[in-house]
Parts: structure tokens; sequence; C-alpha cells
């Protein structure tokens, strides 16, 4: 019996790397030009702020609904049929005529994101604890080692057919490449929450997390609160290089490349697993703060390639 859970949980692991091998990369080529496309299909800087706003509070709220249909229903439902709903807004950005669709795919983004908890559920449960970051950083790696390229082929793209089309292009291989790995965890990922359904209601299910949270997490929640306020901040960071500072749309997909290169997933859940949280997380904030206010004394002549400004570490403290 303990055999064949163990070969039910590396399927699951292999399933879930596989599927991000293959939908991930194109995923990660639209986030390098969604700020520029939003302004192309007629978005203002408010705008622009409007459409992540509404996906940020979409995705808030529905991972709390996310958690509880995860523990109630099963971490495999609630994957599957999420994964169905985040390709399907790439469709709605690849055929959006005007930014007001783009309001429309940022919620159905953020109601799909729900299957978040999923998916961190069956990692955690198909891996021991002591075990957990290593595991975790394995089965990122190699997608998120592809993804890092991801970049390139996006400056490569705008560079060939311009902006809009290109965008277009890559959403529409992110919806296709998403229903793809749609087929993949709904046919090798394997239910890890044995039982049937459970009979407990939405309050009563986060009294007892928000006690241990309260008692146990305080500070780390402190330090998400202020990480988030941060990253508020520097929302339209896209849009004030290029338009004000004065970089060209290929040069932005180079310093994207380069992030991508230092975010890589190997390093921060290896070095969480090596330190304490407490150390890798205040100097990581560090990197993150310096990196930011850099970028806030830059000067047009000065923003071009300059490493410190990939150095965008706070996806540590996320790990």
């Amino acid at each position: 019996m303990e055999r064949l859970l163990r070969e039910k949980f590396k399927k699951n692991l292999l399933a879930l790397m596989v599927s991000w091998f293959i939908w991930s990369p194109f995923v990660s080529m639209t986030r390098s030009y969604s700020q520029l496309f939003q302004k192309e299909l007629g978005a203002t800087p408010l705008i622009i702020t409007v459409i992540s706003s509404t996906f940020v509070t979409t995705f808030a709220i529905s991972k709390v609904f996310g958690g509880y249909l995860t523990d109630k229903y099963g971490r495999r439902k609630v994957l599957v049929r999420g994964t169905f709903l985040a390709a399907f807004s790439s469709l709605i950005y690849a055929l959006a005529p005007s930014w007001e669709v783009l309001i429309i795919g940022s919620v159905i983004r953020g109601v799909s994101l729900s299957y978040q908890p999923a998916l961190r559920s069956i990692i955690a449960d198909s891996t021991k604890s002591e075990f957990r970051g290593r595991i975790y950083a394995l089965v990122n790696f190699i997608p998120g080692l592809i993804s890092a390229l991801s970049p390139l082929i996006a400056v490569y793209l705008v560079s060939l057919y311009g902006l809009t089309y290109a965008v277009r292009l890559m959403y529409t291989a992110s919806f296709l490449r998403g229903i793809v790995a749609i087929v993949v965890r709904y046919a090798f990922i394997k239910e890890t929450l044995e039982g049937k359904t459970r009979t407990f209601n939405l309050i009563e299910f986060y009294k007892d997390a928000l006690e241990f949270v309260h008692k146990e997490l305080l500070g780390i929640l402190a330090l998400k609160f202020f990480t988030l306020v941060g990253y508020a901040l520097t929302l339209l960071k896209a849009y004030y290089v290029i338009y004000f500072l004065g970089l060209s749309e290929e040069d932005w997909g180079y310093l994207i490349f380069y992030n991508s290169l230092v975010s890589l997933p190997l390093f921060p859940s290896w070095v969480l697993h090596r330190q304490s949280w407490k150390k890798a997380s205040t100097r990581t904030m560090f990197c993150t703060l310096l990196s930011w206010l850099h970028l806030a004394l830059s000067s047009s002549s000065q923003v071009h390639f300059n490493i410190l400004d990939s150095f965008d570490f706070s996806h540590l403290t996320r790990s």
C-alpha cells in the first residue's frame, strides 16, 4: 500500500512538472509586455492600475474560497477546473478589441487562480516535510529554466510583428498550451485528499486557521503585507521605464530576461531550505528595496541594462 502511494505521489509531481514545462514559458512571455499591450488598446496609467487592481482583488478573494473548496471537495477537481479558466482567460486577452474586455479577462483569471491552494496542497501532500523545499525547487526548476528564456522569444516576436500583434500571438499560444496542460493534469494527477466530501462551512473552516495565523504567523503576515504594498507602489514599473526613462521595448524584454535568470525557482527554495526563513527573507528584501531605490534614482541613460534593476529578489519571501 505504501509503495502504491509513493508511486502515485511521484506521478503527481511529474505531471505538475510536465504541465508547467508545457505552459509556463508562454505565460511568462505574456507578462513581459502586458502593460504595454494594455496601453496599445487605449488604457491610460489609471486604467492599467484598475485592471491590475481588479485582478489582485479577485485573486485574493478567490484564494479564500479556493482553499475552502480544496479541502472540502478535493485538490484535483479544483486544480483541473481552475487551469481551464486560466487558459480561457488568455484567449480573452488574445481577442480583446479594447481595454474594457481586458478587465473581464482579469476577473476570470483572478477567479481561475483559486486553484493555487490545490496546487500547493498536492505538492505538500506528495512530499515529506523535511524534503519539501528541495522538491518544490526541483519540480519548478526545469520549467523555470525554460521560462527564463521566454522574454527573449517575446523580444523576437515584438521586433518581428510589432507589439500588439506579437502579444496577441503570445496569448493565443498561452491558451493552446494551457489546454495541453489541462489534459496532462486531468489524465495523470491523482487525488491526494482521501475520504468523502467534508461537511463544514466557510466561517468554521477559517476560524481555526485565523487563530493559528494570529499566534504563529503574525510576523510573516506583516512582512507579506509590506511587500505587497511595495509592489503596489511599483505597479507601473514597465510604463515608467519605457515611456518616461526612454528604454526601448526590446531592451525592456532583455531586462526581464536578466530578472528571470536570477529568479530561477531552484535558488529561492534551496536558500530557504538551507537557512532560516527570517535570515533569508531579510537579506532578499534588502536586495529588493535596493533595486527599487536604484530605479527611482535612475535617469534615462542609467537604466539601460544595469544588472541591479533585475535583482528583484522579493520572490524569495513568497516561496
